[in-house]
């Protein structure tokens, strides 16, 4: 099983510890603060903001960090990254207990965090193919993706219960020393990627702009990666929509309370992790494609019963087998990226695709608030569902795809 060659990989397993306890952290910390600003504010309205100031600058962001992922080490960026993330964090409590935290400053203290956020998620994308081999890069991202997923499935939890022990300041304080620790894990890292001499390489003296055009260019020049980064889009876009849709379909169709809607993500939280866990125990043979056409197609069909369902536990089975689909897409459409696009331009092309991808579930939640004006959200989940069928059902078609 391949999954013990990179279990053997010093540096490969520091990467993943250190990402996997940041996340985790991260889930934790943001639990925290949106409590903490309810606290300090009693404002939905300034929850929100905080929010905003948190999540938008890394989608604005992402494609510009992908350039200084080319051009320097990726593990000294993501190591500053973590260390002035953990300063950042650090900071909320401290300058809340010594009353020196009005609410502007703490949005400008998240805008900065949220500013730094995707060098350590873009750095990761870009940096595992330099340090396992490429015969187990697909099981390498499936150990990564579902470390991540175990972490925003534990995360919430574990914030509820330290925001009760210890209250959310305190919370607040874990993430920040979460990232101190993803920082000395990426320290411990042997590799540090510097002998490539990326400055020199991509056009160190250009402008930012140039090396933007430049990754976009190798972005569509290589069409299976602009087909799989779209089709991400359009998964995002559905899941965004969930956002707003099952709330509403489990208070007015099902009748159930929130608790049934927290079970409802659970189980497809837990159907994500199991889903990605198993890429690493499945022979791809070069048919990640294939398997990744197979996914999307049986996420469409766990949404379109939705429809006709009124129980309880039913929503629960189809909620799981939505999320044991969709998760092996992001790994295993990741590999196919990191094989396809030259180390040189790994980076920003990644950036850029995290801030295509990202646009998905803001998108989703907007398209979904309006078109739940007009029908019941019930019908709409199955109407997504068919949707990402076709989406299933067309990349079978597309014969490069099933054969990468």
């Amino acid at each position: 099983m391949k999954y013990r060659q990179i279990f053997r990989q010093r540096d490969f397993l520091l990467l993943t510890a250190g990402t996997g306890i940041s996340t985790l952290g991260d889930q934790i910390g943001w639990l925290a603060i949106l409590w903490f600003v309810m606290l300090l504010t009693k404002s939905p309205a300034r929850m929100g903001l905080a929010g905003l100031c948190y999540e938008l600058p890394s989608v604005a962001v992402g494609m510009f960090v992908g350039v200084l992922m080319d051009r320097f080490s990726r593990k000294r960026l993501m190591v500053l990254d973590n260390v002035l993330r953990g300063l950042l964090f650090v900071s909320i409590p401290m300058l809340h207990w010594a009353h020196l935290l009005p609410f502007w400053l703490l949005c400008v203290i998240l805008l900065c965090a949220g500013v730094l956020s995707p060098f350590t998620t873009v750095g990761a994308m870009a940096f595992v193919p330099e340090i396992v081999t490429e015969d187990v890069l697909s099981e390498a991202n499936a150990w990564d993706e579902t470390l991540w997923q175990g972490a925003y499935l534990v995360g919430p939890l574990i914030g509820g219960i330290l925001i009760t022990a210890i209250g959310a300041s305190f919370a607040i304080l874990a993430d920040g020393l979460s990232f101190w620790a993803c920082a000395l894990c990426l320290l411990s890292i042997r590799y540090s990627g510097e002998s490539t001499d990326r400055a020199g390489r991509n056009g160190g003296s250009e402008s930012i702009v140039a090396n933007l055009l430049g990754g976009a260019r190798v972005l569509v020049s290589i069409r299976l990666v602009l087909v799989i980064t779209l089709i991400a889009l359009l998964l995002n876009l559905a899941y965004g929509q969930l956002d707003v849709s099952l709330p509403l379909f489990v208070h007015e169709e099902l009748r159930q309370s929130g608790s049934t809607l927290g079970m409802m993500w659970t189980g497809y939280g837990l159907g994500a992790m199991v889903g990605t866990a198993l890429v690493g125990f499945v022979r791809m043979d070069g048919r990640q494609g294939l398997w990744m056409s197979v996914m999307v197609a049986g996420m469409g069909l766990s949404l379109v019963p939705m429809v006709w369902v009124r129980g309880m536990w039913l929503p629960l089975i189809l909620m799981w087998i939505a999320g044991f689909c969709f998760g092996p897409y992001a790994p295993l459409a990741r590999t196919i990226v990191q094989k396809l696009v030259p180390d040189d331009l790994r980076g920003r092309v990644f950036g850029i695709r995290t801030s295509i991808i990202g646009m998905g579930v803001p998108a989703g939640t907007v398209l979904c608030g309006v078109m739940l004006q007009m029908m019941q959200p019930s019908v709409w989940i199955s109407l997504t569902g068919v949707a990402v069928l076709v989406v299933g059902v067309a990349m079978l078609g597309y014969g490069r795809l099933r054969t990468v």
